[in-house]
């Protein structure tokens, strides 16, 4: 068959197949070098401004045009809902149990990864860079073990972590407000 493709590095397929990306992806698992927005232009033209590609076939390194559609990150994001492939969506009552657990002396990466997201929302929380019309907080319970070497803590050590909750923790700041 031959390639009908912008780049010898996908491996194209039937026309209802998904073509798939061969040479390096990132983190997330896209084309490195963001292939499925070239194969859309390649295929459809330029791309309007403020529009993502979307995968109808939720392959990240697919870059069959067909499998693509052009919308904004707020369509992006629906999509994403309406497939379940949002790992996590927090709610009201999460962000108050995670102010909680922050200021107990919970580690940002436990929390975020207690709550199905990453550990830079959980930052943005701690922070007040997002959530902040949410108030209050949750108290917790102080971890029961050491962050860092993961021995069981003194009950009276997490007792007096747990009686210093007016204390603002390292890695939380107050996010009362």
């Amino acid at each position: 068959m031959e390639n009908k493709s912008f780049s010898p590095k996908v491996d194209v397929r039937g026309d209802d197949e998904c073509w798939l990306w061969t040479s390096h992806r990132n983190a997330d698992g896209y084309p490195a070098n963001a292939g499925h927005r070239r194969a859309w232009k390649h295929a459809n033209g330029p791309i309007p401004k403020g529009m993502c590609v979307c995968h109808k076939c939720d392959v990240r390194h697919c870059c069959n045009p067909a499998h693509l559609f052009l919308g904004t990150n707020a369509d992006n994001m629906r999509d994403k809902q309406r497939k379940l492939r949002m790992p996590h969506t927090l709610k009201p009552h999460d962000v108050k149990v995670i102010r909680g657990l922050l200021r107990a002396g919970h580690r940002q990466p436990d929390v975020a990864k207690r709550f199905g997201v990453k550990q830079p929302t959980i930052s943005a929380i701690a922070t007040g860079k997002c959530w902040t019309h949410v108030e209050g907080e949750i108290p917790a319970e102080p971890p029961a073990c050491c962050p860092t070497c993961g021995q069981q803590l003194p009950a009276r050590v997490r007792r007096k972590r747990a009686s210093r909750s007016d204390v603002k923790s390292a890695d939380a700041p107050d996010a009362r407000k």
